[in-house]
């Protein structure tokens, strides 16, 4: 179920036009952030990598930040605490909304 809600975001994100992004970037910010949060949350929980990437390839819109996404999660190791989890997912999702907001 949670891999379904990563094809949804994934194709939420590739709506945006660059146009939406220039009039609102906390908007798509916020968008990557929450992906890039359900896919380490996919990685936390265990899901492989492989049916992560299926997830996304079968959507038809596996974008290379999506992609970029799903490796950077899971060359994370796993936490083994519920509230280290949390925290890997939280800053995870904070690396990218940061690095969306200062346009990188």
């Amino acid at each position: 179920m949670r891999a379904s809600v990563l094809v949804v975001a994934a194709v939420s994100l590739a709506g945006i036009s660059l146009e939406s992004k220039a009039n609102n970037d906390h908007e798509l910010c916020s968008l990557r952030s929450q992906l890039a949060e359900q896919i380490m949350q996919l990685r936390q929980e265990g899901t492989p990598m492989r049916v992560a990437m299926d997830n996304v390839n079968q959507s038809g819109e596996a974008s290379d930040l999506t992609i970029a996404m799903i490796k950077m999660a899971y060359e994370e190791t796993a936490a083994r605490s519920d509230r280290y989890k949390q925290l890997q997912i939280a800053e995870f999702g904070n690396v990218f909304y940061q690095h969306c907001m200062n346009g990188d």
